[in-house]
């Protein structure tokens, strides 16, 4: 393998494909490097409980992708990612018996609002079909671009009552966005609970910003959609755009050290000695902890920008996931209030907004959830190929504290496997047949996240916390412009950066902004 290349990307997850796959059409000579044997971060899919079963093991719904030029500029879908938009996306399901489906279509998911509430249903109409047009012009935007100063994003949002009401909505949080615009206690459970799967509990100030997104974005032409055959083809995708404009990926290839020399990122160290020059930049797909104080040392920062790093905090709310290997799909008891229950692509368990509230007071106090509320996933029901014949996959996420309040961390070793259960037995009240169809379960903790991919510390996929303090210009840290680090040639691509989490390779795509403008890029291919 050469050991000179023009760009050299330490992390191998979407965001840093996204920067390599368009600084190599652009005409570099890009490498990336994957610790792990294969690249695409948590876009990840692999037989994790039996043969034929295929199992994301940390993402799978792809919206905002969707909504950027990512995936039509590397042309993904012509290097195997194809995509899958169901038309019954998320239902909530009730201990009563009842459900509420919402749908591409629109007016589909208002008459099943107005089963619980008439006016919930034509309020719900009414914001949905302003904030497609807030999801076009404005969040997309938001997600696709350097973040702008805060002064400057909120100056042209005071210039009319709209633009107010989405700065309100942005610096509030969902709870109280959801209890002033409806009624019902049904639908409310359900916009609670689906928008915290961005990262957040329903009371975090800053994440008001993703109630206009999620009533936006679920409807046609938008939706949730997932890859064809797992959520691993996207990752293969980029993989295979980057190697047939010419670029490298290298897999099995641990970085422990970014060298610098003087105020220039110079190349990498790989664990086994192995030096590789990088002649023009490196990009970092890594969280910052990582890359300046393990991969660089203190030694070669600045104390106040050291202070600046450590000051940058992580996730304390985490994923437990739960994946299922079926002997058949599972038959949801609420299917007689609507059939559509059974072909959705993810399904809710919630009765009311009190109990998701009472979740997070859990994870608060570093308390495991005593009757867990997860969000539950069914790729086999939407695409058949994920699973052996006539069998079934699942999945459930359930938010949960990485730090337990008697044994932190390491009390994860004791407490998974009957956690586990505990969330499969809150599920089995809710289907008829998970006795008879569950044939094996993949557990994934906070602390088996975190080992697998480990710039997501505490095994958050955000790689920091989502708070008002740490997103936009402020993400990861103030003292650097968005992207940039103190050193001239070393940039960020992670979800460290603006936007964050979330598979869209906004923040490889935004960081490649930035690096245009800083070369004096003569021509941006994909303007």
């Amino acid at each position: 393998m050469t050991n000179e290349y023009d760009v050299i990307v330490v992390g191998g997850g979407h965001n840093g494909l996204t920067a390599a796959c368009y600084l190599q059409k652009a005409g570099k000579k890009v490498l990336v490097l994957e610790r792990l044997e294969k690249a695409g971060g948590g876009v990840w899919t692999e037989e994790a409980t039996l043969p034929g079963f295929k199992h994301n093991l940390a993402s799978l719904f792809h919206g905002i992708l969707h909504l950027g030029p990512v995936y039509k500029d590397l042309q993904l879908e012509k290097y195997g990612a194809e995509y899958i938009w169901p038309d019954a996306q998320v239902a909530a399901v009730f201990t009563d018996g009842r459900c509420l489906v919402f749908y591409r279509d629109l007016e589909k998911t208002c008459k099943e609002i107005a089963r619980f509430s008439k006016k919930d249903a034509e309020t719900y109409r009414q914001l949905a079909t302003n904030f497609q047009v807030v999801v076009d012009n404005l969040i997309g935007p938001w997600f696709f671009n350097p973040p702008q100063p805060t002064s400057l994003s909120a100056t042209a949002m005071e210039t009319s009552v709209e633009g107010l009401n989405m700065l309100r909505m942005q610096l509030s949080n969902p709870k109280n966005i959801i209890n002033e615009l409806f009624e019902s206690n049904e639908l409310k459970s359900f916009l609670l609970a689906f928008i915290k799967e961005f990262g957040g509990s329903p009371d975090t100030y800053g994440f008001g910003v993703f109630v206009p997104m999620m009533l936006g974005e679920t409807h046609e032409p938008h939706g949730w959609a997932i890859c064809k055959g797992g959520s691993g083809n996207l990752a293969q995708a980029f993989v295979n755009c980057l190697e047939d404009n010419g670029g490298a990926v290298k897999t099995n290839a641990h970085v422990k050290r970014i060298i610098v020399d003087g105020q220039r990122a110079t190349g990498v160290e790989l664990e086994d000695g192995t030096i590789i020059n990088a002649n023009e930049m490196v990009i970092t797909n890594l969280e910052p902890h990582q890359t300046f104080l393990k991969l660089i040392g203190e030694d070669k920062l600045d104390p106040s920008f050291t202070n600046s790093v450590k000051r940058f905090r992580h996730e304390e709310a985490i994923l437990f996931t739960t994946h299922l290997a079926l002997d058949e799909p599972l038959k949801w008891k609420c299917s007689e209030f609507n059939p559509d229950v059974n072909r959705c692509l993810g399904v809710l368990l919630v009765d009311n907004p009190q109990e998701l509230y009472d979740d997070f007071a859990d994870i608060s106090k570093r308390n495991l959830p005593e009757y867990p509320r997860m969000f539950t996933a069914y790729p086999s029901a939407i695409d058949p190929s994920q699973a052996p014949e006539g069998k079934g996959t699942a999945m459930g996420w359930q938010y949960v504290p990485y730090n337990l309040r008697e044994k932190g961390p390491e009390g994860w070793k004791e407490v998974r496997e009957s956690f586990a259960q505990r969330c499969i037995d809150v599920w089995s009240k809710y289907v008829d047949n998970m006795d008879t169809a569950l044939l094996k379960t993949y557990i994934m903790s906070p602390v088996d996240t975190e080992n697998k991919w480990i710039s997501m510390v505490h095994g958050g996929f955000n790689h920091g916390e989502m708070t008002q303090d740490q997103l936009t210009i402020m993400r990861p840290f103030v003292e650097c412009s968005p992207y940039k680090t103190p050193f001239k040639n070393l940039y960020m691509c992670g979800a460290s950066t603006h936007p964050s989490g979330s598979v869209g390779g906004a923040c490889g795509y935004n960081a490649v902004q930035v690096i245009a403008e800083d070369i004096k890029m003569k021509k941006k291919w994909w303007e």
